[in-house]
């Protein structure tokens, strides 16, 4: 377990903080950034498949295992912010922490094939299989939300 080092036992932590990573030599785990807009398409189960950059057009099936329940503060992932060249809209906050521009919810997928040895995390580019939704069910989404988020909800 890879604890931060500004955590001390006895700190009180908001809900969802990460306070720690778990290091693993059993198992590659593919880590996704999905928007708002798409998220509600996702399931556990669902199929999905990774590209790394320069892999000679290798792609790697998987299936996807965890979806948080709650969209994520702030940016772990250096590699996928904007402001290093990734793909997720990001800035940096008084903190120096990245923050991204907009509710972006984390996903987890496993490889269908086991990797010997695992490979370090490497940036690359998620494909999921999502239920489609309608124009009329995306325009009604944002409608709600935005006359929510205007409302205070």
């Amino acid at each position: 377990m890879d604890v931060p080092p500004d955590i001390r036992a006895g700190d009180t932590l908001r809900r969802h903080e990460r306070i720690g990573t778990l290091v693993t030599d059993t198992r590659a785990v593919i880590e996704a950034y999905v928007d708002e807009a798409d998220i509600d398409g996702l399931r556990v189960g669902a199929r999905g498949w990774f590209r790394a950059p320069g892999a000679d057009g290798a792609v790697t099936g998987a299936r996807v295992i965890a979806v948080s329940a709650a969209s994520i503060g702030h940016l772990d992932s250096l590699e996928a912010a904007s402001v290093y060249g990734g793909h997720v809209q990001a800035r940096k906050d008084e903190n120096g922490q990245l923050v991204p521009d907009g509710a972006l919810y984390r996903v987890f997928l496993e490889p269908d094939r086991a990797f010997d040895p695992i490979p370090p995390r490497q940036p690359g580019i998620v494909l999921i299989r999502s239920r489609p939704m309608s124009l009329l069910g995306r325009v009604y989404r944002r409608t709600v939300a935005l006359l929510m988020g205007e409302a205070g909800f």
